[in-house]
């Protein structure tokens, strides 16, 4: 598995908000190209872009970070930064039952 991570914070720029998200399938068609040697058509199912090819990729963004794996069986990857949410309502709907209110370091353990 290949795993490439591109933060567009690292310059501490304010001007990246969204990018990764309007610059991934660039990024996408470039690593392909150039490091896979793929020049297949980017096609979409359910708004997931898949290639017809062996390799396969999942592609993730969050803030302005932005990953993408690649790997020759089925892949999925998935950031998220971290910040307050009703951790137990989300695990209610998950249909994971708390009594209590969960600290996000819990929530992550689960």
């Amino acid at each position: 598995m290949d795993v490439y991570i591109i933060d567009f914070n690292k310059d501490n720029r304010k001007n990246f908000k969204n990018m990764p998200k309007k610059y991934s399938r660039v990024i996408l068609k470039f690593l392909l190209n150039k490091i896979y040697n793929k020049n297949d058509e980017i096609l979409e199912n359910n708004g997931k872009p898949y290639i017809k090819s062996d390799l396969h990729f999942s592609i993730s963004h969050s803030n302005n970070t932005l990953v993408i794996a690649f790997d020759k069986a089925e892949i999925g990857i998935d950031i998220e930064y971290l910040k307050p949410r009703n951790y137990k309502q989300m695990l209610d709907f998950m249909g994971v039952k708390c009594k209590d209110d969960i600290t996000q370091e819990n929530f992550y353990k689960i």
